[in-house]
């Protein structure tokens, strides 16, 4: 059988479902999580105890670290975690260059090298020299108002997709331009299905409190100016209807939303269980971005049982079936936002309706684990 590594740069909360169905399904593989010694830890992952430290951490450490209730649903499949802390991301840097040499060495029993995020650069095709690479793509291009500043991180994502054995996108918007574009022959698309984890920290039925909630981090590309001018029509006809801003980021339209009545702002950073608190005390989550490829944010509000209403661009357009899970509107549309909004304000039983939809669309699409997984053994054990 082929011993499969699987280095994880970000993306923490989509991957852990990975971990427990490949464990379940016997493969031979290991999940190395990687971050900055600096900031050790993202989404349900923090390693408070180990900031500064560089290399592996030991599986004590990790195991003290990790939530309870992400112990509780990896169970065994805990064991195939490791967790390795960078001094730096920075690629011309000489503790780079030694942390790789670290990473290699373990990688060298290895027959199949996964890298998901934008992370090791170059140093993937210097490691998985003589081994099968395989890339997980989470998006082609930055979002507006994003990506590097010199464009260095977008020019070594690019050669990673044409160097790499297989190509794995998570939308359709990025299969597409593939297709057409790239020379690379072997691109699957696969996306991330629910995080079925969440729905074990909020096993109790919750008051609905907010009729929408906008969460996530702060940035230029999520719309909230259109957000702010859709919720001034609907709060006109509808005065005590409630909106959540929930996220860190800074934007001159949160001062905007602060002198407006029945918007609760939290321009923080949300822990995943005061966030799941939020999300299932709202009847509906929103996502009025200017772009998009594919969304965690849109998978978080399903995977919770809160359906969805966002802009019909990019990856929303795989997850979404307008009308039956969530409401698709036209992007940067202020006017079609609030006509949306207003739409589960009047119909009388459509965020039930919607709710119950929400497991049978998302199976349907094949936003399944079960189907996730058994995509990525096929290519594991191919070639």
């Amino acid at each position: 059988m082929k011993k499969i590594v699987y280095f994880s740069f970000g993306h923490v909360d989509v991957t852990l479902p990975l971990v427990k169905h490949l464990f379940n399904k016997k493969v031979d593989i290991e999940f190395v999580f990687a971050f900055q010694s600096a900031r050790p830890g993202e989404s349900v992952f923090h390693f408070p105890n180990s900031v500064n430290t560089v290399g592996f951490l030991s599986n004590e450490e990790i195991k003290s670290q990790v939530p309870f209730f992400i112990k509780e649903y990896l169970g065994e499949a805990i064991n195939c975690i490791k967790v390795f802390m960078y001094p730096t991301f920075k690629l011309f840097s000489i503790n780079t260059f030694k942390s790789n040499l670290l990473i290699s060495k373990y990688a060298k029993s290895k027959d199949v090298i996964h890298v998901s995020g934008a992370g090791l650069f170059i140093w993937d095709r210097w490691i998985s020299r003589r081994k099968k690479l395989i890339v997980t793509l989470h998006d082609h291009n930055p979002h507006t108002g994003e990506g590097s500043r010199l464009g260095l991180s977008e020019l070594l994502e690019k050669k990673r997709t044409e160097y790499c054995d297989h190509l794995i996108v998570q939308n359709k918007t990025d299969l597409n331009w593939f297709f057409q574009h790239s020379k690379q022959k072997q691109i699957s698309f696969i996306p991330f299905a629910t995080l079925d984890y969440l729905r074990s920290i909020n096993k109790k039925e919750t008051r609905k409190i907010f009729s929408f909630i906008f969460f996530g981090r702060i940035s230029e590309y999520k719309g909230l100016q259109f957000l702010l001018n859709a919720f001034k029509i609907v709060s006109q006809k509808y005065p005590l209807t409630e909106l959540c801003i929930a996220g860190s980021g800074s934007s001159e339209t949160l001062k905007e939303f602060s002198k407006l009545k029945n918007v609760k702002i939290i321009n923080e950073f949300i822990e995943t269980e005061k966030l799941v608190e939020l999300v299932v005390a709202s009847k509906f989550a929103i996502c009025p971005y200017v772009d998009a490829t594919q969304s965690g944010v849109a998978t978080t509000a399903l995977s919770l049982g809160v359906p969805v209403i966002a802009s019909d661009i990019g990856g929303f357009r795989d997850v979404i079936v307008n009308g039956k899970n969530g409401l698709l509107v036209i992007p940067a549309n202020a006017e079609a936002l609030a006509k949306a909004m207003l739409r589960t304000i009047e119909e009388q039983g459509l965020q039930e309706r919607m709710k119950e939809q929400i497991p049978v669309t998302l199976n349907e699409l094949g936003f399944n684990w079960e189907k996730i997984s058994d995509q990525l053994i096929n290519i594991y054990r191919s070639n």
